[in-house]
């Protein structure tokens, strides 16, 4: 028997909130299992200083009708169907909405957040600066970017795995979430250096191919223990800059969702994300699991 999961869903809206939710549900099969849809707004505090002007608390809504419960969506979107009994609940947190997320899934002992991506007109804005940049780095459960709407599970899966306890973070995260779906697995080598040996002559071409070579044996051989914990999945081994392979085989296999580890690669060109996380977190069109 399997321990219950736990998911918060950030709701930024009724439609982030329901898409977010749908993903959610998706994800899990049993009843023991549970959601939280949280929704984080500063209109309580905006409440509180009305409060302070005004003798009688009146909201009204768009069409300038008196509306007794601003958060109505939540709870419409908390009671919708959902045929296989998880209990879903919805809380308004006041603050920071980014840190407000962190703290509640930290509270919950969460093992996944959830949160819709805008539209891709959107999208270089949502990462820059924004709360959900600020979820995806301090989270200390994975986070699922969800980008394309969908009814059904998730049918392929995209694991881009280094050769480290990053590469067993993310295929242990994908047997979690995504049991049943068709995995592929991208790794990307590159022979250290090579540019800089290239440019002063220190190594002829022949000889940088045969260290490529000696280079891509090797991480077949370390590859084989990945491929025992997936027996079924696909190995893709590539050379190259692991961002530019990784969003190749996107393009090329189409998955449904991208699982990768919250810091590949260099730490020295980005201070939240390792480079690679953060080319592909801008550029990647699927779902995104992203794993701490």
């Amino acid at each position: 028997m399997t321990n219950p999961k736990t998911i918060v869903v950030a709701a930024r809206d009724e439609q982030s909130g329901r898409t977010g939710l749908q993903r959610a549900l998706h994800l899990l099969h049993s009843p023991n299992d549970r959601i939280h849809l949280v929704h984080v707004s500063r209109y309580e505090s905006w409440l509180r200083v009305a409060e302070l002007l005004t003798p009688q608390r009146v909201v009204f809504t768009a069409e300038g009708e008196q509306d007794p419960d601003h958060y109505a969506w939540l709870q419409r979107l908390s009671e919708s169907s959902n045929p296989i009994g998880i209990s879903v609940d919805f809380t308004v947190l006041d603050g920071k909405p980014g840190s407000s997320i962190v703290a509640f899934a930290a509270q919950k002992h969460a093992d996944l957040v959830v949160m819709a991506n805008p539209s891709e007109g959107q999208m270089r804005e949502l990462f820059l600066g924004s709360n959900v940049l600020y979820v995806l780095r301090e989270a200390i459960c994975p986070v699922l970017i969800v980008r394309n709407n969908s009814d059904t599970s998730y049918q392929s899966a995209l694991l881009a795995v280094d050769l480290n306890t990053a590469g067993y973070h993310v295929i242990n995260a994908a047997k979690k979430w995504l049991n049943g779906a068709v995995f592929n697995l991208v790794h990307a080598y590159r022979v250290p250096q090579e540019g800089q040996m290239r440019i002063r002559g220190i190594t002829s071409e022949q000889e940088v191919l045969k260290l490529r070579d000696h280079m891509k044996i090797d991480h077949e051989d370390k590859l084989e223990d990945y491929q025992k914990l997936l027996p079924a999945a696909n190995i893709h081994l590539e050379h190259g800059w692991a961002a530019s392979v990784i969003l190749d085989f996107v393009f090329k296999l189409r998955p449904d969702i991208l699982v990768l580890s919250k810091h590949r690669g260099s730490n020295r060109d980005e201070r939240i994300f390792g480079s690679v996380t953060s080319f592909l977190l801008y550029h990647c069109p699927t779902d995104i699991l992203l794993v701490p």
